[in-house]
């Protein structure tokens, strides 16, 4: 499978992940959308780990809630990505 969406602040130990400052929404997959098409797509996938460990904002340690990884079938993401773009920190 292939993976986006992690970031280093999250998943320190990754080797797929990424700082922060690199992400961007182009990263997915290379293409431009429009941010709410990127959130209903994402906030959409299938549960594949749902974890008890609760995930924190890097920046202002707001919870965002649980670390949820998801699928398409073809990717896996995290959830908590879904939490940076509604903030517009992409």
């Amino acid at each position: 499978m292939k993976v986006n969406g992690f970031i280093k602040e999250h998943d320190k130990n990754s080797t797929f992940s990424i700082p922060f400052k690199q992400y961007s929404i182009t990263s997915l997959g290379g293409y431009e959308f429009e941010a709410d098409l990127i959130l209903k797509y994402l906030e959409e996938g299938a549960v594949v780990v749902s974890m008890l460990h609760w995930v924190n904002d890097f920046e202002t340690n707001i919870p965002i809630g649980p670390h949820i990884i998801r699928t398409d079938g073809e990717w896996l993401w995290p959830d908590y990505i879904t939490h940076y773009i509604k903030m517009g920190h992409h």
